[in-house]
């Protein structure tokens, strides 16, 4: 969450205003999904399944994390990368750092 206190004490630029208008911006271009449908096992950390099945539910383009697991994934040669790269070939994972970075000309932030 962009609000939380370990977000925000490592990222002293994300104000409460900046999170308002990013969330008011990706709610005007983004998609609400309750229950994804798409199902995707990943048994090395069940927390983060969620966010990959909606990954693909919804064609995402990015996922963004602070996971280690999760970014290293796509990367990963076991089972549950390999598997991740066949169903979701074009996501990039990053953290918001990274994000922010490459995509704020665009988010005009």
């Amino acid at each position: 969450m962009l609000a939380d206190e370990q977000v925000v004490s490592r990222f002293p630029e994300i104000t409460p205003d900046l999170v308002e208008i990013t969330i008011r911006r990706l709610r005007f271009i983004g998609e609400y999904l309750a229950i994804p449908r798409a199902r995707f096992e990943y048994r090395r950390d069940p927390d983060d399944q969620k966010f990959i099945e909606l990954a693909i539910d919804l064609n995402a383009t990015h996922i963004l994390s602070f996971d280690k697991d999760m970014l290293s994934l796509p990367g990963s040669r076991g089972d549950a990368g390999t598997r991740f790269r066949q169903r979701l070939p074009e996501v990039r994972v990053m953290d918001a750092n990274q994000f922010i970075e490459r995509y704020s000309a665009e988010l005009r932030i």
